[in-house]
């Protein structure tokens, strides 16, 4: 008689793609019934809907077929974007992934990718954003044909959204023949306001159009929020190539992961006889991000259309030639982030005994070790259940969410976040004893209870 561990077994031997994990050990099988047989799945993949979706949900449909006695197969696969474990500023709060893109060197078409990029998101069904973090050439407004302007409500800043997509940029906010003349420090203030004062709302993907170069803007963005990683631009020839090999080292240098290389203006497609002409040398950014060991996501053509496409705001995807190209390209980017929150999760599962073995330590020795053991000062995990101490007796830490304030050190507060069953959700970067009311003060509002006491791990 087929059973439910029949299917089980048989969904294990799908794995995730570029992973050699299944879906099963993934946690992203949620529910399998069997009855007479008849085979009821639900996952639950943390990709959009696009092709590569579809084709693990065929995969996992293939396997569970093949077994003896099954007469139908119903899948229901639910799109679940994995959200970065980490606490957040309050703009961004809700961001599940924020991906910058950057290129080095100005001229490649970052923009251009950025853009359409989130429209194929968006295609995807997923919420998408974009922030135009590139303060002396801002032209995301124009290219996605912004009409509107945004507004401000209780001093937050509500974004623009066009054709589905929220954006933000200084193009909003200076007149369109002025040119922004700002040091750095102006522009490391417009670029955290952006990240800090806009109330971007839930998203999937915030895509960041980083301007040229390796300067403040991106060392801003790196050191103010928690990037899920960068994609880097660049066209075939080896003056751009060469700065953005720099560009490379830049972020990895940061500890900022590489989730591809994009080749931009790789050929030129004759429209008449469909001849492909090597402009520039199609090929080379490839063979760099495999010299690099880094992810290529795909190459795009010169298509004559999208210069005026853009200038009117329309989506390229839709009308020019190089619509399927953006598509392959945004799924393929879409597998690297989730890549990369997997591998990210795992990392912090593998500290499980370290932290374990704390006992009844003191909470400045749980959040020195919680620290450590993940590589910085942002922290998620899911733990041996916390209690309270008060008054020498251990309680629960409550039916709400919480979060309590660990043991002040030398002027620096941390702040534990736990789920009602006092699991460990997060920990907060140390924070500045000045900033420390406002800081609880904008988790409050997000309906999380504040606890007096020390938090332990009693054995």
């Amino acid at each position: 008689m087929l059973t439910k561990d029949d299917v089980l077994n048989a969904i294990k031997r799908v794995d995730y793609p570029k992973l050699n994990r299944d879906l099963v050990t993934l946690g992203f099988v949620k529910d399998v019934r069997v009855s007479d047989g008849e085979v009821e799945i639900l996952l639950t993949l943390p990709l959009p809907n696009c092709d590569l979706k579809r084709s693990i949900v065929d995969r996992v449909k293939s396997e569970i077929s093949n077994l003896e006695e099954v007469k139908a197969v119903r899948i229901n696969a639910l799109s679940g974007i994995l959200e970065a474990p980490l606490v957040r500023s309050q703009g961004v709060r809700r961001v599940k992934n924020i991906i910058a893109v950057g290129s080095g060197k100005g001229g490649v078409g970052k923009s251009t990718v950025s853009v359409q990029l989130a429209l194929a998101l968006r295609k995807f069904g997923a919420k998408v954003g974009v922030l135009d973090a590139d303060i002396y050439g801002a032209s995301i407004p124009l290219m996605l044909g912004a009409t509107e302007e945004p507004t401000v409500r209780d001093n937050v800043i509500e974004p623009v959204e066009v054709q589905g997509v929220k954006i933000i940029s200084i193009g909003f906010f200076v007149p369109k023949d002025t040119a922004v003349i700002w040091r750095g420090p102006l522009v490391a203030k417009a670029v955290k306001d952006f990240l800090n004062s806009v109330d971007w709302g839930e998203l999937d993907y915030l895509i960041v159009d980083l301007p040229p170069g390796t300067g403040d803007a991106p060392l801003t963005l790196a050191q103010t929020v928690s990037l899920t990683g960068v994609v880097i631009v660049s066209t075939p020839q080896k003056a751009a190539l060469e700065v953005a090999i720099k560009a490379y080292h830049m972020f990895k240098k940061i500890n900022i992961p590489i989730l591809g290389f994009i080749e931009n203006m790789s050929y030129l497609k004759c429209p008449s006889c469909g001849y492909k002409v090597d402009m520039f040398g199609s090929g080379n950014v490839k063979q760099v991000a495999k010299e690099l060991g880094a992810p290529f996501l795909g190459e795009l053509p010169i298509d004559p259309k999208l210069p005026s496409l853009e200038d009117r705001g329309l989506p390229a995807m839709d009308l020019s030639d190089i619509g399927e190209e953006f598509l392959k390209i945004a799924e393929n980017l879409a597998l690297e982030v989730s890549v990369v929150d997997i591998k990210s999760r795992s990392k912090r599962e593998v500290s499980y005994t370290e932290i374990i073995r704390i006992g009844t330590e003191r909470s400045e020795k749980a959040a020195e070790i919680l620290r450590a053991v993940t590589g910085g000062a942002k922290v998620a995990l899911h733990l041996k259940p916390l209690k309270l101490r008060r008054e020498g007796k251990y309680e629960p830490v409550g039916e709400e969410n919480l979060y309590s304030t660990l043991k002040r050190k030398e002027g620096f507060v941390n702040v534990v976040i736990c789920d009602s069953e006092g699991n460990v959700k997060a920990i907060s970067r140390p924070i500045d004893e000045k900033e420390v009311d406002k800081y609880l003060s904008e988790l409050e509002k997000r309906g999380l209870k504040r606890y007096e006491g020390e938090l332990h791990y009693p054995e």
